[in-house]
C-alpha cells in the first residue's frame, strides 16, 4: 500500500506521469481498497462480537478511467485517514442490515469494542 500511496501522490502532483505509473496504479489501488475494506468489515464484526472469520476477502475491480481512479484514490486516502469513523459506519451498516438495535450494541458490546487497531 505504501507503494500505491507514493505513486498516487506523485501522480497528483506531477502533470506528466510515467506510463508505468498509469499501468500499475489502478491495480495497486484496487488491492489496497480490497484490503482496507476487508479490515474494516472484520473490525465491525469484532465490535459486534460476531465471528470476524466469517468476513470474506473480495477483490475490487480496477478502473480503466484515470478520473475514476483519481476519485477512488482520494476516497481511499480519506478512509485511511479516519479508520475509526469508517469502522463505526460498518457497524452501523451491519446493525441496519440485520436489524440489530444500536442500543443493544451500545449496552451489550461497548465495553468490548476497542478503537480500531492500526
Amino acid at each position: 500500500m505504501i507503494l500505491m500511496i507514493t505513486k498516487g501522490f506523485k501522480a497528483m502532483r506531477v502533470k506528466k506521469v510515467p506510463k508505468s505509473a498509469h499501468d500499475d496504479f489502478p491495480i495497486l489501488l484496487a488491492h489496497a481498497e480490497a484490503r482496507l475494506d476487508f479490515a474494516l468489515w472484520r473490525e465491525a464484526y469484532r465490535r459486534l462480537c460476531w465471528d470476524h472469520c466469517a468476513v470474506e476477502f473480495t477483490l475490487v475491480e480496477t478502473s480503466d478511467d484515470w478520473t475514476e481512479t483519481t476519485r477512488r484514490f482520494q476516497a481511499f486516502q480519506r478512509a485511511f485517514g479516519n479508520l475509526e469513523a469508517c469502522a463505526r459506519a460498518c457497524v452501523h451498516a451491519l446493525c441496519k442490515r440485520y436489524v440489530v438495535s444500536q442500543r443493544d450494541v451500545t449496552s451489550t458490546h461497548s465495553s468490548r469494542a476497542a478503537p480500531f487497531r492500526q
